[in-house]
């Protein structure tokens, strides 16, 4: 079974490879130009051929128009896209993700409901278009996001073995054993590549360990709260269309914090100037050098553009059309209501808090600094975000296949 897993990861791997480095020029990445130099000569590669395919690729101008964020965009490039420097990084970064999720697996006994779903979350992880879209571009916070994906998957497969176990708490010197590897790993780049990656990567790490570590039927707001949404998924799969009285307050309540923040975000960032770096630092360029970015993007058009990111939107507009998008989306959406339908026995209420605390924080933080409205900063989430998928995987191949279906096509149309 375990190499059967491995061989999937591996074949899966290159197709989705195939498509990033023959479809996507390595140019075509959020804020590319300044960090990529910046990244290759920390590495001694800036006179290297990946140099030069930044360079080549600079030339490819996407035929993107108004109605590119529903038709999808294709590009016009004067130079091949895929480069063997280029394809041999693109093996790498596939090899440093793709072995250690299956070493996971293999030396990890999952049995079970949810330990069923956790040995699946890595062909999801690999699948998912914007996963090598983010993990393959030349960039300094490729790193963090690979460390982060394989610590927020070995911590959620920890808490699940504990789980089935039906142990009291989860040994820390068994975790921290596991996990030292990672740390190590996490340690060496941040030393090697200093980037604001490693803070966001560092504190979603130890949000998933609190999180998944809680005895969540001990704190009656914590327990209330999952239980809302449970009740609101089991009507839901009902075909029920009644709202939870409890599930519209918290509605009502989340999206009402959301609008103050986004109105009174500018003042956030005034007060936090104060504090120490990297806080301090993106607080004081958002209040004087970003200021602009606050207004000019809606909230509503923010939290668009990260669900497109999360699927697959370049910032060329490159991407699906709106039609296999909303598709993806909602299969996303249909797996969450089973996942939290589902009673405690099968998937731990520590797990159904951490996927719900993760699902309405992401928005706050996109509605305080616009410029994290863009899924690469969340990427080390993928372990979490995608195990909903894992409840209805037949939809969900169907849904990621038209993804690339429609966005190959987009692209071979209008070249």
């Amino acid at each position: 079974m375990n190499i059967f897993l491995l061989v999937t990861l591996v074949l899966l791997s290159f197709g989705v490879l195939a498509f990033r480095l023959l479809f996507i020029p390595a140019s075509d990445y959020p804020d590319i130009g300044v960090v990529s130099s910046y990244f290759l000569s920390r590495l001694g590669l800036h006179s290297s051929s990946l140099s030069q395919v930044l360079d080549s690729t600079s030339s490819c101008v996407s035929q993107s128009i108004p109605a590119s964020y529903i038709l999808g965009a294709s590009y016009s490039c004067d130079n091949i896209l895929l480069d063997r420097a280029y394809l041999i990084y693109g093996l790498c970064i596939a090899a440093l993700l793709v072995i250690p999720l299956w070493l996971i697996t293999a030396f990890i006994p999952l049995d079970g409901g949810l330990g069923k779903h956790l040995r699946s979350v890595p062909l999801f992880i690999v699948i998912l278009p914007s996963t090598f879209y983010y993990l393959v571009g030349i960039h300094s916070d490729v790193p963090y996001s690979i460390i982060g994906i394989l610590s927020v998957y070995l911590l959620l497969c920890l808490s699940a073995r504990t789980f089935i176990q039906k142990r009291v708490r989860r040994p820390f010197a068994q975790i921290l054993i596991s996990i030292s590897g990672l740390l190590v790993a996490y340690l060496c780049t941040s030393v090697l590549l200093p980037d604001n990656q490693s803070l966001i990567v560092m504190l979603i790490v130890l949000s998933v360990y609190i999180l998944t570590a809680i005895k969540v039927d001990r704190y009656r707001f914590l327990n209330g709260l999952v239980n809302v949404f449970e009740k609101q998924s089991r009507l839901l799969l009902q075909r029920r269309v009644t709202l939870v009285k409890s599930f519209i307050a918290v509605f009502f309540a989340f999206f009402s914090i959301l609008f103050l923040l986004s109105i009174s975000n500018i003042a956030i960032m005034e007060a936090m100037t104060g504090l120490p770096e990297p806080f301090g630092l993106v607080a004081s360029h958002y209040s004087t050098v970003y200021v602009d970015v606050l207004a000019k993007y809606p909230l509503l058009l923010r939290l668009f553009g990260l669900f497109q990111t999360a699927v697959l939107r370049t910032p060329s507009y490159w991407g699906p059309s709106i039609v296999s998008w909303s598709w993806l989306v909602l299969t996303f959406l249909y797996g969450c209501v089973i996942m939290l339908s589902a009673s405690r026995t099968k998937v731990p209420s520590s797990v159904k808090l951490a996927f719900l605390f993760f699902l309405l924080a992401i928005p706050v933080v996109v509605a305080v600094f616009p410029g994290y409205g863009n899924y690469k900063y969340f990427i080390a989430l993928s372990p979490l975000l995608v195990l909903p998928l894992t409840y209805i995987p037949k939809t969900t191949f169907l849904a990621i296949s038209l993804v690339y279906l429609d966005a190959s096509l987009g692209f071979l149309w209008n070249n």
